[in-house]
């Protein structure tokens, strides 16, 4: 693309609230995931109870940070889920949104039975 075609076209930002959810949506359909569990906010409170609400975004520019706060299910290989999450998470937040991925973190807070 030319510097002219920049220029006609305008700019693309994409909201913090989108990456959080492409990345909820990722981590939440990795196997071995129970549910996406709220992520505590800076007052120690938890967020709200929507779906992405197991997900922090931080971005530097166009570079994101990622916590995923999740439940696992009893009986996987946490390590392993661990790891599926944050290549999940990564892959469809860079390929949606054409935003840099530095680290996603995952957070386990719980192991839930299956039922």
């Amino acid at each position: 693309m030319s510097l002219e075609e920049k220029k006609t076209k305008g700019n693309l930002k994409i909201s913090e609230n989108v990456i959080e959810t492409i990345a909820a949506t990722a981590a939440a359909e990795t196997h071995g995931v129970a549910a996406l569990v709220p992520a505590p906010n800076l007052k120690g409170t938890l967020k709200a109870s929507a779906p992405e609400a197991g997900v922090v975004v931080k971005m530097t520019g166009d570079v994101a940070k990622i916590d995923v706060y999740v439940k696992v299910l009893k009986g996987t290989k946490i390590p392993e889920v661990g790891d599926n999450i944050q290549k999940s998470v990564k892959s469809a937040v860079q390929s949606m949104s054409k935003v840099i991925v530095e680290k996603v973190n995952v957070i386990i807070a719980g192991v839930k039975e299956e039922e």
